[in-house]
């Protein structure tokens, strides 16, 4: 073999470098041998003190310590405990450094406390200050902590450290204070790769409960069927510096009280994110069955709410919080108060957009906001569709109170309100003190018990190229629009196709290019306005929400007033419901532009357009 040159022998040193850095990484693993006298608990206690303990070889004092098993699917049952920690019993040594427990098997590591009726209660781990446990392929089941704040933490207690769970899980767990599964103080819980609390119970806090700025972020990860006698079923969380939730599942908690899936109390510094996943089948006796936030920002995206129950904002309970919620369904939930949806509450500033709100409701006949309630807060909501929602209340998709328009304001912008029914009033909105905005939306086929689809109260009203449509009371009416206040602006807005009178219009109101079927609203009767069934009309995956098309021949086609129609020097009122653009010198009334194409109401006529934009029409 020939002489190796300089480079060749640069090349060896590194390889066998790296080689010898491999070794020593693989020296740090100390594997669980029942057979050479190594336990878990002489291996945890090798690892934290880098010396061998009885048959476990030392942990390495520069690296991270992997505790590994030569069993398969090992069970360890513990009858006694081995050691304490803040006052507080735990089967096994409490970890006081850089360590990974490594199940083995298929159904990897089993550590329990053993259900014996003679076993004594005592949690299963604790980390104490600096430490940093990774539990891979694990489950720790049926802890019990003896209670008291720091008594908590049924099968893990975590102070001022470091837990995570890599397909792991936590179940069965028990705590007669807080932290059923876990708790941590002034520490960061992470769970990743398909991890699951569940099944735990705990006065507070069953499932996770996490104080003094502790962090958490859940990935691909479950918090399920935990129970909390009085608060927080599934996960509590005390002024956080992050708190995230993606791609993972919140489902079957249960509260005494309130906050029975998520629930964060901040100190405005807080920042929570929820991405993906679903948050369903919570229940809250009181407040937030979904999700509970106080205090903070909240950003909730491309979520599933469903199912969640509570006495008020069964979906989402936000309170004096930022929120903005994009892209997410919020279905199907029930709040025996008000807010079945969505909550909203002391000075809150909430963002709705891109989502859909089905099927909420109240139950309760002292109930409003059958998908959103909002009380004193900024509201805006933003090409979303709001349907099938009922109270027996007032304000079927939003019920919203203001104390003045300094404190508060809802706003509606290419949205659609549609289906919805209250046993009082405001078959879609109700509304009272000043500051509504309601910009190129649809209300169509909405019902009420008392008064109106829209019924709105305060001096600071305005509805712009809007259509409000097909309404119905089961009351005296009118069906689409009341307005008790000193003053109201409708522009280029479509009041139509009521099952009785149209308008009960605002001492004042000013009336600009709109078509009133009915001469009750500003004593013009327009007649009708011919327009297609409400149907997804959209152009684009931007604006989906559905409209109502003008058929052609339709006096609303050119009727607008130009003072409210496109132009760049109105950024807000360029584009349709549909994100399509409006005329600049005049536009269309109501909130489509351009209606060409599809039947018009005579049933044996239709009317369409090519694609070179040649109108025609046949009758069969």
């Amino acid at each position: 073999m020939p002489p190796l040159n300089n480079f060749q022998k640069s090349c060896l040193a590194l390889a066998v470098g790296n080689s010898l850095v491999s070794l020593q990484a693989h020296a740090a693993t100390i594997v669980v041998n029942h057979g050479d006298n190594c336990y878990l608990k002489d291996a945890i206690s090798a690892a934290n003190n880098n010396a061998p303990v009885n048959g476990c070889t030392a942990g390495d004092e520069a690296l991270r310590d992997t505790i590994g098993f030569a069993a398969a699917n090992p069970i360890l049952s513990y009858t006694a405990f081995n050691d304490s920690y803040a006052g507080v019993n735990s089967a096994l040594p409490t970890i006081t450094s850089d360590i990974t427990i490594q199940g083995n098997g298929l159904n990897g590591l089993v550590v329990e406390r053993s259900v014996a009726s003679t076993t004594p209660d005592f949690r299963l781990l604790a980390l104490g200050a600096g430490a940093d446990l990774k539990l891979v392929d694990t489950t720790l089941q049926n802890g019990k902590a003896p209670g008291g704040f720091f008594g908590g933490g049924g099968a893990i207690f975590v102070y001022q450290a470091v837990l995570t769970l890599d397909n792991s899980t936590i179940t069965g767990n028990n705590s007669p204070s807080v932290g059923g599964g876990i708790f941590a103080f002034g520490s960061d819980v992470n769970l990743i790769n398909d991890s699951s609390v569940t099944l735990n119970n705990a006065t507070a806090g069953a499932g996770i409960n996490l104080e003094n700025y502790s962090n958490l972020t859940v990935i691909d990860s479950t918090v399920s069927n935990n129970t909390a006698t009085a608060s927080f079923g599934g996960i509590y969380s005390a002024r956080p510096d992050t708190f995230t939730i993606t791609n993972s599942t919140i489902s079957g908690n249960r509260a005494g009280t309130f906050a029975a899936g998520v629930g964060v109390f901040g100190d405005n510094t807080t920042t929570m994110t929820i991405t993906g996943g679903q948050i369903t089948g919570n229940s809250a006796a009181t407040y937030g069955g979904g999700i509970y936030s106080f205090g903070m920002t909240v950003d909730i995206s491309d979520v599933a709410i469903t199912g969640n129950g509570a006495g008020n904002g069964a979906g989402i309970y936000i309170n004096d919080s930022v929120a903005t919620v994009t892209d997410t369904t919020i279905s199907n939930n029930t709040a025996t108060m008000s807010g079945g949806g969505v909550q909203v509450k002391a000075s809150s500033n909430v963002t709705i957009s891109a989502s859909t709100l089905t099927g909420n409701n109240t139950s309760g006949a002292a109930g409003n906001g059958g998908a959103i309630c909002s009380a004193d807060s900024t509201l805006m909501i933003n090409n979303t569709e709001i349907s099938g929602s009922s109270t027996d209340g007032n304000g079927a998709a939003i019920f919203s109170t203001l104390v003045d328009d300094t404190v508060g304001l809802l706003e509606i912008n290419k949205s659609t309100i549609s289906g919805n029914i209250a046993g009082g009033q405001g078959g879609a909105v109700f509304h009272t003190g000043s500051g509504f905005l309601m910009r190129a939306s649809t209300v169509s086929g909405n019902q009420a018990g008392g008064r109106s689809a829209l019924s709105l109260g305060g001096a600071a009203i305005d509805l712009i190229g809007s259509t409000i449509y097909n309404n119905a009371t089961t009351g005296a009416g009118p069906d689409a629009v009341s307005m008790y206040s000193l003053g109201a602006n409708l522009t280029n807005t479509i009041v139509a196709a009521s099952n009785t009178a149209d308008c009960n219009p605002a001492s004042g109101m000013v009336s600009q290019n709109n078509w009133f079927e009915d001469a009750s609203c500003d004593g013009t009767a327009n007649g009708k306005a011919l327009l297609n069934p409400l149907a997804d009309n959209s152009v684009s995956i931007t604006y989906t929400t559905w409209t109502h098309m003008p058929t052609l021949g339709s006096g609303i086609n050119g009727g607008g007033s130009g003072l409210f129609c496109g132009g760049s020097a109105k950024p807000i009122l360029q584009t349709d419901q549909r994100g399509e653009a409006r005329g600049v010198a005049s536009c269309d009334i109501g909130s489509v532009e351009g209606g060409l194409a599809g039947p018009v109401e005579e049933d044996s006529c239709f009317v369409g357009k090519s694609d070179t934009g040649t109108v025609f029409g046949f009758c069969l």
